[in-house]
C-alpha cells in the first residue's frame, strides 16, 4: 500500500489560526486552555496549556477533535504530526471505538496487500493440517468448554435437524421430567387438601 493511500484522509480538515493567548476549550483535558503556540505538523494546530500548569500540548477542538473520531489513527499521526501512543490516548478520552470510519477503511485496504493474501494462504493449509489438529483435540480433552466455544456451537446449529437418535434422548429426557412435575403436582394438591381439611377440623371445634 502507498503512503498516499495508508495516510489518506476522508474528510478536509483546515489549520485553526488563532492569536496567541486566545483562549479554547480543550475536549481532552475538558477544560479552557491558553494558546501558546502552533504544532510543526503538515496541518499545523494550536498548543496550550491550562491555567496553573505548565505541560503544553495539542488543543483537541474543531477539526482536530472532528478528525480523531473519524480518522485512522496512522492518518492523525501523519498529518498533525503525533505519536500514535497520544492518539490512542486522545481516543479513549473522546470515546471513540477502536474500529472507526478510518481504521476500517484501512483494514479493509490492507486485506488486499500481497503479503496478507499469503498469510491467509499458509494459514488456510495449516488449519487443514490433521497433526495440527490431533494436537489441538488433545490438549482440549478433559477440559471444560468456554461460554464463547458453547454460543458458537448453538449458533452452528441453528436450522439444522435433530438425528434420530437424538431426538429419541430428547425425548425420554422429556417424559421423565413430565412424570416429575406430575408427581410435584400431586403432592401439592394433597397438601392443599390436607390444609383445607385442618381448617374445617379447627372451625367445628
Amino acid at each position: 500500500m502507498k503512503d498516499s493511500e495508508r495516510f489518506k484522509l476522508l474528510g478536509s480538515y483546515k489549520p485553526l489560526y488563532v492569536k496567541i493567548g486566545t483562549v479554547l476549550a480543550c475536549e481532552f483535558r475538558d477544560c479552557e486552555v491558553v494558546v501558546t503556540g502552533y504544532s510543526e505538523g503538515r496541518i499545523p494546530w494550536p498548543i496550550g496549556k491550562a491555567k496553573g500548569q505548565r505541560t503544553k500540548t495539542w488543543v483537541i477542538c474543531g477539526d482536530l477533535a472532528d478528525a480523531i473520531r473519524r480518522e485512522s489513527n496512522q492518518a492523525v499521526c501523519y498529518w498533525w504530526g503525533i505519536t500514535p501512543q497520544t492518539v490512542t490516548k486522545w481516543r479513549a478520552a473522546l470515546g471513540v471505538e477502536r474500529h472507526n470510519e478510518g481504521t476500517n477503511r484501512l483494514e479493509y485496504e490492507r486485506a488486499f496487500e500481497p503479503y496478507m493474501i499469503e498469510a491467509r494462504k499458509k494459514a488456510h493449509s495449516k488449519h487443514q493440517d490433521p497433526e495440527r489438529n490431533r494436537k489441538i483435540s488433545e490438549s482440549k480433552k478433559g477440559k471444560a468448554p468456554t461460554k464463547r466455544a458453547i454460543r458458537a456451537a448453538r449458533l452452528a446449529r441453528i436450522g439444522m435437524k435433530h438425528s434420530d437418535k437424538s431426538r429419541a434422548k430428547m425425548s425420554k429426557s422429556r417424559t421423565g421430567l413430565k412424570q416429575s412435575a406430575e408427581t410435584i403436582r400431586k403432592r401439592l394438591e394433597t397438601r392443599r387438601k390436607n390444609a383445607e381439611r385442618r381448617k374445617g377440623d379447627s372451625d367445628d371445634s
